[in-house]
């Protein structure tokens, strides 16, 4: 008999979850535990469900990538919470997310590096589009 492993049963942990429609459903970094195409899955299926069942989500996390995905962004820091609002807007305001520990993604901290620059405009995510803007 196989058993399953973290990825499976937390899997499975978050469909009985959902099975019981919770109005409020807590999650905590449960990312360590995905790959992640395989986190974005599940925060799509989640922002689905949500928006569905017109429930509320918490999801902690030290990943600012999962993030992006996310309505509402609070940064919290030594039980204080240190900014918050909308999640574009508020990592790219990295003196915070430095004081708080928290590392940029790679994407958003070059585009906010070159935009203190005025070599892009807005924020970019995407790799490949960030390097048609800087070939132009």
């Amino acid at each position: 008999m196989k058993c399953l492993n973290d990825a499976e049963i937390i899997k499975l942990q978050l469909a009985a979850a959902l099975l019981t429609c919770p109005q409020i459903l807590l999650i905590d970094n449960i990312g360590l535990y995905f790959d992640k195409k395989e986190m974005l899955d599940i925060i799509n299926v989640l922002k689905e469900y949500q928006h569905q069942e017109q429930i509320t989500i918490i999801m902690i996390t030290s990943n600012l990538e999962e993030v992006l995905k996310t309505d509402y962004l609070y940064v919290i820091a030594d039980s204080s919470i240190l900014i918050e609002g909308e999640p574009l807007e508020v990592i790219q305001k990295d003196n915070v997310m430095n004081k708080a520990g928290l590392n940029l993604p790679f994407m958003i901290d070059l585009s906010v590096k070159l935009r203190d620059y005025d070599l892009v405009k807005e924020i970019e995510q995407d790799q490949d589009r960030m390097v048609e803007l800087l070939w132009k």
